[in-house]
Protein backbone atom coordinates (compact mmCIF):
# COMPACT_ATOMS: atom_id res chain seq x y z
CA UNK A 1 0.00 0.00 0.00
CA UNK A 2 2.81 2.40 0.93
CA UNK A 3 4.61 1.59 -2.34
CA UNK A 4 1.45 2.30 -4.36
CA UNK A 5 0.91 5.62 -2.57
CA UNK A 6 4.56 6.59 -3.15
CA UNK A 7 4.33 5.64 -6.84
CA UNK A 8 1.14 7.66 -7.30
CA UNK A 9 2.73 10.65 -5.55
CA UNK A 10 5.83 10.48 -7.77
CA UNK A 11 3.70 10.19 -10.92
CA UNK A 12 1.54 13.13 -9.80
CA UNK A 13 4.60 15.31 -9.14
CA UNK A 14 6.11 14.35 -12.51
CA UNK A 15 2.95 15.18 -14.48
CA UNK A 16 2.31 18.39 -12.54
CA UNK A 17 5.87 19.57 -13.32
CA UNK A 18 5.49 18.53 -16.96
CA UNK A 19 2.20 20.42 -17.35
CA UNK A 20 3.62 23.51 -15.62
CA UNK A 21 6.69 23.51 -17.91
CA UNK A 22 4.50 23.01 -20.98
CA UNK A 23 2.22 25.88 -19.92
CA UNK A 24 5.25 28.11 -19.27
CA UNK A 25 6.62 27.44 -22.77
CA UNK A 26 3.21 28.15 -24.30
CA UNK A 27 3.07 31.41 -22.36
CA UNK A 28 6.56 32.39 -23.54
CA UNK A 29 5.55 31.63 -27.13
CA UNK A 30 2.45 33.85 -26.72
CA UNK A 31 4.56 36.71 -25.28
CA UNK A 32 7.04 36.53 -28.17
CA UNK A 33 4.21 36.40 -30.71
CA UNK A 34 2.60 39.48 -29.12
CA UNK A 35 5.93 41.32 -29.12
CA UNK A 36 6.46 40.49 -32.80
CA UNK A 37 2.93 41.68 -33.58
CA UNK A 38 3.62 44.99 -31.83
CA UNK A 39 6.87 45.38 -33.82
CA UNK A 40 5.10 44.72 -37.11
CA UNK A 41 2.47 47.40 -36.38
CA UNK A 42 4.71 50.19 -35.00
CA UNK A 43 4.26 52.36 -38.09
CA UNK A 44 0.49 52.40 -37.55
CA UNK A 45 0.67 53.45 -33.89
CA UNK A 46 0.57 57.03 -32.60
CA UNK A 47 3.97 58.27 -31.40
CA UNK A 48 4.87 60.47 -28.49
CA UNK A 49 8.49 61.56 -28.00
CA UNK A 50 9.96 62.96 -24.79
CA UNK A 51 13.39 64.11 -23.65
CA UNK A 52 14.91 64.55 -20.22
CA UNK A 53 18.34 64.87 -18.67
CA UNK A 54 19.75 62.37 -16.26
CA UNK A 55 22.97 63.57 -14.66
CA UNK A 56 25.38 64.33 -17.53
CA UNK A 57 23.75 62.15 -20.15
CA UNK A 58 20.69 63.12 -22.12
CA UNK A 59 17.87 60.67 -22.44
CA UNK A 60 14.94 60.41 -24.78
CA UNK A 61 12.05 58.10 -25.29
CA UNK A 62 9.49 57.28 -27.91
CA UNK A 63 6.19 55.78 -26.90
CA UNK A 64 3.90 53.98 -29.32
CA UNK A 65 0.17 53.91 -28.65
CA UNK A 66 -2.70 52.02 -30.21
CA UNK A 67 -5.52 54.43 -29.49
CA UNK A 68 -4.81 55.30 -25.83
CA UNK A 69 -3.05 52.03 -24.97
CA UNK A 70 0.74 52.01 -24.62
CA UNK A 71 2.17 49.20 -26.76
CA UNK A 72 5.91 49.95 -26.82
CA UNK A 73 8.27 52.41 -25.19
CA UNK A 74 11.81 52.83 -26.51
CA UNK A 75 14.24 54.68 -24.23
CA UNK A 76 17.79 55.77 -25.15
CA UNK A 77 20.55 57.20 -22.98
CA UNK A 78 23.59 58.45 -24.87
CA UNK A 79 27.08 59.11 -23.64
CA UNK A 80 30.63 59.57 -24.84
CA UNK A 81 31.66 55.96 -24.34
CA UNK A 82 28.42 54.18 -25.10
CA UNK A 83 24.69 54.23 -25.07
CA UNK A 84 21.90 52.21 -23.53
CA UNK A 85 18.59 51.33 -25.12
CA UNK A 86 15.60 49.70 -23.49
CA UNK A 87 12.56 48.50 -25.39
CA UNK A 88 9.47 47.90 -23.27
CA UNK A 89 6.52 45.98 -24.79
CA UNK A 90 3.07 46.04 -23.23
CA UNK A 91 -0.09 43.97 -23.57
CA UNK A 92 -3.31 45.08 -21.90
CA UNK A 93 -1.39 47.73 -19.96
CA UNK A 94 1.17 45.32 -18.49
CA UNK A 95 4.84 44.84 -19.31
CA UNK A 96 5.35 41.54 -21.14
CA UNK A 97 8.81 41.88 -22.69
CA UNK A 98 11.90 44.00 -22.13
CA UNK A 99 14.98 44.15 -24.32
CA UNK A 100 18.09 45.91 -22.97
CA UNK A 101 20.96 46.83 -25.30
CA UNK A 102 24.20 48.27 -24.01
CA UNK A 103 26.57 49.71 -26.61
CA UNK A 104 30.17 50.00 -25.44
CA UNK A 105 32.39 52.11 -27.70
CA UNK A 106 36.10 51.37 -28.07
CA UNK A 107 36.90 55.06 -27.43
CA UNK A 108 34.83 58.19 -26.77
CA UNK A 109 32.84 59.21 -29.86
CA UNK A 110 34.81 62.47 -30.23
CA UNK A 111 38.21 60.70 -30.11
CA UNK A 112 39.59 61.23 -33.64
CA UNK A 113 42.69 59.75 -35.28
CA UNK A 114 44.40 63.10 -34.73
CA UNK A 115 43.61 63.03 -31.01
CA UNK A 116 44.81 59.44 -30.78
CA UNK A 117 48.13 60.34 -32.44
CA UNK A 118 48.57 63.35 -30.12
CA UNK A 119 48.10 61.00 -27.16
CA UNK A 120 50.42 58.27 -28.51
CA UNK A 121 47.34 56.07 -28.86
CA UNK A 122 47.02 53.67 -31.77
CA UNK A 123 43.23 53.63 -31.77
CA UNK A 124 40.57 56.25 -32.43
CA UNK A 125 36.82 55.88 -32.07
CA UNK A 126 35.62 53.24 -34.50
CA UNK A 127 31.90 52.43 -34.63
CA UNK A 128 32.75 49.01 -36.09
CA UNK A 129 34.44 48.13 -32.80
CA UNK A 130 31.36 48.83 -30.70
CA UNK A 131 30.39 45.94 -28.46
CA UNK A 132 26.66 45.32 -28.03
CA UNK A 133 25.35 43.39 -25.04
CA UNK A 134 21.70 42.29 -25.02
CA UNK A 135 19.47 40.92 -22.32
CA UNK A 136 15.85 39.82 -22.71
CA UNK A 137 13.25 39.66 -19.96
CA UNK A 138 9.79 38.10 -20.29
CA UNK A 139 6.98 38.85 -17.85
CA UNK A 140 3.66 37.22 -17.03
CA UNK A 141 1.35 39.54 -15.10
CA UNK A 142 4.44 41.71 -14.55
CA UNK A 143 6.28 38.83 -12.87
CA UNK A 144 9.63 37.89 -14.40
CA UNK A 145 9.38 34.40 -15.90
CA UNK A 146 12.37 34.26 -18.29
CA UNK A 147 15.69 36.07 -18.38
CA UNK A 148 18.17 35.56 -21.21
CA UNK A 149 21.56 37.16 -20.57
CA UNK A 150 24.03 38.65 -23.03
CA UNK A 151 25.59 35.21 -23.60
CA UNK A 152 22.14 33.92 -24.67
CA UNK A 153 22.04 31.85 -21.49
CA UNK A 154 18.66 31.34 -19.83
CA UNK A 155 19.11 32.38 -16.22
CA UNK A 156 17.57 29.88 -13.78
CA UNK A 157 14.54 31.21 -11.90
CA UNK A 158 16.28 30.71 -8.55
CA UNK A 159 18.89 33.30 -9.64
CA UNK A 160 16.36 36.05 -10.42
CA UNK A 161 16.47 37.49 -6.93
CA UNK A 162 14.77 40.91 -7.00
CA UNK A 163 15.57 41.50 -10.68
CA UNK A 164 11.94 41.38 -11.81
CA UNK A 165 10.78 43.75 -9.06
CA UNK A 166 13.62 46.18 -9.90
CA UNK A 167 12.89 46.11 -13.64
CA UNK A 168 9.17 46.75 -13.10
CA UNK A 169 9.95 49.68 -10.75
CA UNK A 170 12.37 51.19 -13.29
CA UNK A 171 9.82 50.78 -16.09
CA UNK A 172 7.10 52.49 -14.03
CA UNK A 173 9.42 55.37 -13.19
CA UNK A 174 10.20 55.88 -16.89
CA UNK A 175 6.61 55.52 -18.13
CA UNK A 176 5.54 58.17 -15.57
CA UNK A 177 7.61 60.63 -17.61
CA UNK A 178 5.15 60.12 -20.46
CA UNK A 179 2.34 61.52 -18.32
CA UNK A 180 4.10 64.82 -17.54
Amino acid sequence: MKKATLAITIIFIFFTSFIKAQTQEQNIHKILKTRNNIESHLASYQKKSIQWDEEEEGANGTAYYKKDTLKMFHVVWGGETGKKEIYYYFDKGKLIFQLDRDYQYNRPIYYTKKMAAENNDTEAYDPKKTTILEQHYLFDNEKLIRWVDNHKRVIPTKEFGNTGIRLIAEMKELTEKLEK
